[in-house]
């Protein structure tokens, strides 16, 4: 057997590279694309390339901007003298947005109406809204990395990511941020069979993107500084005989690089945290004993540093797992880590990877790390396990990433396979090398009460803990931490918060003199029940003020109805209420009464078993806004074949006379298979973006959907849409026939929630529910409640119908008209949720809770407990369930 430094040399011989990335860097335009941009803006009159932002006129930049006019799907060109000519900053970019919404930013921190500065003068500028431009011919496994800002630095805005309409996740950033922000995502590598993919970029409002890098594979190493940290006085460590360090130092894809070896039994070579902050990647040695005296300082720099760990055993001294060592010298790769750039090998022929295990040592046994629920590395993707232990995983992917990868130094008999892997662990902490920045600035929201005021803290930096005083001093991590709204009474009191994330630098401090404001009093609210319903009337105990209430717990009269009678509920809640501001008297709205509503005589379900939503990834299709399932469009197609034929009159005369009509079956289906589908025999049926606002007081925002009541408040995001119908020539219409039904059938009783829209600014739509025990007649489905629709364009109405019957049944939502917007289907039963206790009256448990699930009266999974009322779930460690009621004032 022999150990691996014995075969270093044919690692030399066979390494090649292979990638194949592409970066688009707009902090930079050419001379020549800037030249080119002012001869088209002035050669052309405009009608391609201009500097006057709007068609009205308004917003000239005198060339610090140029916005593309034409609304078509390209690659960006300009036309001067004559001659098209490529912008070569975006080449290979095909942009389909409407016109002037795509501009490049060549020197505007700061744009003529005054929003600003950001991060940098020169960007690719994207306004409206869901415009979009495509990267051709990307492999599957790639990383997108892209510097996203939003246009306006107070609302996060920015940009997602699709392949055939499949949303691709972020894994690094925010898809809306507000400043400048460092954004990745990473194409599924099983997301097309090898093949190589278009990628959709769709941004949801005005931003900058700075720069674009696709990397297909890590670039190959060139001009990086790496540290090398062992200890010569472990393990008998000899240099000539160190595989970990002849595969770095000696790699033929590692060019120009600076090769540090730290020997840190020397203390002139123990740098400290910054100064390890100033390398590419630094490596941790097997050779690196886990009690070193400079494991500390080792802890300190992970999430600031590209670390890659060849040594579990430091977990222990790190207080971050328990390492393990199993029967085994293979390790268990998972099953979406298998087309992982860190296992691919320069060798196509080769294959290191077999039903699942990788080839770590040729033989002995592998140490992996048993990593606690709640440390520093317990959400981190894992990539490979040994015995049930975590054996190599990712902390911040993407950003300064921390690599375990547990070869040690123990066992020198390493697979082959180690050259490859660590060859493309360094390339890809190498590209995940960025500049340390600081935490976004925290944000207060102040919630008044009666001279006393909480104050809610947060930070646009995912993950962040804030820190906060009230002496005038400004804040650090022993400081209070932030737990939750702080409250205030103490006239004068300034609080300053400052925000500290894993990977960046502390925040600049936030300031906030905090108001005392007198409060309008609360309004009273009392029940009366009757069977089957309650009867609530709010009384006003403060004159002159409006009353509001709603369902969800907040302050806020846009997300809230004016009461002006007594209210009928007829399903359990939590109803809320408060009187607003009376400027007169100098006071602000009131604080918050809340009362619990039970109904008698009427079982309670809040157990969801199935939800149909119209949410992108399921029925967008691949497009941004709008996808027509019909030919047609919107409008659909016809349903009936007319047959017919031409007759002489006696007045001679010619007339079509109608000999038949008959049904031409063209069925549309839409996602069979996913719980839920959409199904039409002509009426146009499409999917529609949308952005729901609670903002109830606002009828006239164009495309801005809300509740029409209180009531009515929660509904999804984008719908499912019916359309029209044609007319057929000579006879009466076509039907109505677009349905949404599930391809599951529930067990009855249970309740049918709708969420559903009105589209029409003239009409009121019509539809249905109905139930069945089969789906394959058409005649087979029973009627069970129509569904009820505001009269008013945009407004969105809840319904809930019951199905008492005790078969099981599918469930169907059928058109009687056009316009119906179906936002939510809800089926809900009583099971375990539903079967709440008061504090008081649950039962006893024994034994150690070993999970808590919460969740709010509608059934909604939550992650800590709501204002109003919560189902706590307690489940302990000999099976028992202990299922109870709490209310959060």
């Amino acid at each position: 057997m022999r150990k691996l430094f014995m075969l270093t040399a044919f690692f030399a011989l066979t390494m090649s590279a292979n990638a194949e990335n592409r970066k688009w860097d707009f902090t930079n335009w050419s001379s020549a694309t800037l030249q080119n941009l002012a001869a088209d803006a002035q050669t052309n009159g405009g009608t391609r390339w201009t500097t006057i932002e709007k068609a009205s006129g308004d917003g000239e930049t005198n060339g610090n901007c140029y916005w593309y006019v034409p609304e078509e799907e390209t690659e960006l060109a300009t036309v001067a003298n004559g001659q098209t000519t490529t912008i070569t900053e975006t080449q290979g970019l095909v942009f389909n947005c409407s016109g002037r919404s795509l501009a490049l930013a060549v020197n505007y921190q700061t744009t003529w109406d005054g929003l600003g500065p950001y991060s940098g003068p020169s960007y690719l500028w994207m306004g409206g809204k869901n415009n979009k431009f495509t990267i051709k011919g990307v492999k599957p496994g790639a990383n997108i990395t892209m510097d996203v800002e939003s246009h306006r630095l107070t609302d996060g805005r920015g940009v997602s990511l699709s392949v055939n309409g499949t949303a691709i996740e972020i894994i690094e950033g925010s898809e809306k941020p507000k400043e400048r922000t460092t954004c990745v995502w990473q194409i599924p590598a099983d997301i097309s069979n090898g093949e190589l993919v278009d990628v959709t970029v769709t941004n949801s409002n005005g931003c900058h993107i700075y720069y674009i890098d696709l990397q297909e594979d890590a670039p190959a190493v060139n001009g990086a500084k790496i540290a090398y940290v062992f200890n010569s006085g472990y393990n008998n460590y000899d240099a000539s005989n160190d595989a970990f360090r002849d595969i770095i130092e000696n790699n033929s894809e590692f060019t120009n690089i600076t090769f540090d070896a730290l020997d840190v039994s020397q203390e002139a070579n123990r740098k400290t945290p910054d100064e390890l902050k100033a390398y590419d990647v630094v490596v941790v040695s097997g050779y690196m004993p886990a009690d070193d005296q400079y494991a500390p300082t080792l802890r300190e720099a992970i999430a600031y540093v590209p670390m890659l760990n060849l040594n579990p055993q430091l977990y222990a001294t790190w207080g971050y797992g328990t390492p393990k060592t199993a029967d085994s010298p293979s390790l268990d790769v998972a099953e979406e880590a298998l087309d992982d750039a860190l296992f691919k090998p320069s060798n196509e022929s080769d294959n290191y990877i077999t039903d699942g295990k990788l080839a770590f040592f040729e033989e002995g046994s592998a140490t992996g790390v048993e990593i606690p629920e709640g440390s520093y590395f317990a959400n981190d993707r894992v990539l490979a396990t040994v015995g049930g232990a975590t054996a190599i995983h990712e902390h911040n992917a993407g950003r300064n990433t921390y690599m375990l990868i547990p070869y040690g130094a123990d066992n020198q008999f390493y697979a082959v396979s180690i050259v490859d892997i660590l060859t493309n662990a360094i390339k890809e902490l190498n590209y995940s090398k960025k500049e340390i920045t600081k935490a976004a600035t925290p944000k207060f929201t102040e919630d008044y009460k009666q001279m006393n005021t909480d104050v809610t803290i947060a930070s646009d930096t995912e993950g962040a803990k804030i820190y906060y005083t009230t002496d005038g001093t400004t804040p650090t991590d022993a400081s209070t931490p932030y737990t939750g709204p702080v409250n205030i009474s103490e006239p004068g009191t300034t609080i300053t918060a400052v925000a500290y994330a894993d990977g960046y630098d502390p925040s600049e401090p936030a300031t906030l003199n905090v108001a005392l404001h007198e409060t309008s009093a609360m309004p009273t609210i009392t029940t009366a029940e009757e069977d089957g319903k309650a009867i609530v009337t709010l009384t006003n105990n403060e004159p002159n003020a409006t009353l509001y209430y709603n369902f969800t717990g907040v302050k806020d009269a846009k997300a809230s109805s004016v009461y002006t009678s007594p209210i009928t509920i007829t399903h359990p809640t939590t109803i809320y209420a408060f009187a607003g501001e009376v400027l007169e008297a100098e006071k602000v709205a009131s604080e918050l009464a809340s009362k619990d509503i039970t109904i008698t005589g009427k079982e309670v379900r809040l157990d969801v078993v199935s939800h149909f939503d119209a949410n992108a990834a399921d029925w967008s299709l691949g497009e941004s806004k709008t996808k027509y399932y019909t030919e047609g469009e919107k409008n659909g197609y016809n349903y009936y074949e007319v047959v017919s034929h031409v007759e002489e009159l006696p007045d001679g005369r010619d007339t079509t006379i109608i000999d038949s009509k008959e049904p031409l079956w063209n069925l549309t289906v839409v996602n069979p298979g996913k719980g839920w589908e959409a199904k039409t025999y002509g009426q146009g049926m499409l999917w529609e973006r949308i952005t729901i606002s609670d903002d109830i007081s606002d009828a006239n925002t164009d495309k801005r959907y809300r509740g029409e009541t209180a009531f009515d408040q929660g509904a999804s995001d984008n719908s499912v849409t019916f359309g029209n119908i044609r007319k057929s020539d000579g006879v009466e219409n076509d039907p109505y026939s677009c349905h949404i039904q599930s391809t599951e059938a529930f067990q009855g009783p249970f309740d049918i929630v709708t969420y559903v829209g009105n589209a029409s600014s003239s009409n009121q739509p019509k539809a249905a529910l109905f139930i069945s025990t089969d789906t394959l007649s058409e005649d087979n489905w029973t009627f069970v409640d129509s569904v009820y629709f505001s009269k008013t364009q945009r407004y969105i109405k809840k319904n809930i119908a019951s199905y008492e019957g005790t078969d099981k049944v599918f469930v169907k939502l059928q058109a009687a008209f056009s316009s119906v917007m179906v936002f939510d289907i809800y089926i809900m039963n009583h099971g375990e949720l539903s079967g709440i206790k008061d504090v008081d009256e649950a039962e006893e448990a024994t034994g150690e809770v070993v999970r808590t699930l919460i969740y709010s009266i509608n059934g909604t999974r939550l992650n800590a407990p709501a204002k109003g009322i919560n189902i706590i779930r307690e489940v302990y460690d000999n099976g028992s369930v202990k299922t109870r009621k709490v209310v959060v004032r």
